[in-house]
């Protein structure tokens, strides 16, 4: 189990990853990642905290 932390540098990291193969799957996990992040991301900013560690299970 790795956590990762809500930063720019880990959504180019994200991005990247989905984009280096044509794995429909791996779209689709990217997007959910990403969906969860900003969902994350915008009730952290109505509660005034700037980070938040999210477990990411990987394979």
């Amino acid at each position: 189990r790795t956590m990762w932390e809500v930063t720019d540098e880990n959504r180019r990291l994200l991005s990247s990853w989905a984009a280096s193969c044509d794995d429909p799957k791996r779209h689709l996990l990217a997007d959910s990642i990403v969906k969860v992040i900003r969902q994350r991301q915008q009730c952290l900013h109505s509660r005034n905290y700037t980070r938040l560690k999210i477990p990411i299970h990987c394979q």
